[in-house]
């Protein structure tokens, strides 16, 4: 049985975001540490390699198309053009 899409629907406060940001998150708030979240999610699924983020640090995914700012990771890919 194949896991919802949540951003096939903008509906909700999880609209947009992906299954795999909502779980890293999930497990962040269950370990309480980030990196400690990323180990813990690699071993629950069983992930061949490792789980490497591109930054530790906080940041919000930004784009900018034409006269458009998309601002969220879950708001780039619907913008105009993209």
């Amino acid at each position: 049985m194949p896991l919802p899409n949540p951003r096939e629907s903008e509906e909700g406060p999880l609209g947009g975001h992906s299954f795999g940001n909502l779980f890293i998150m999930a497990m962040t708030a269950i370990t309480g540490d980030f990196e400690h979240a990323l180990r813990e999610s690699g071993r629950v699924l069983t992930v061949r390699g490792q789980i490497v983020p591109s930054t530790l640090e906080s940041v919000t995914l930004g784009a900018v198309s034409g006269d458009e700012v998309l601002v969220g990771e879950s708001k780039v890919p619907t913008g105009k053009g993209l």
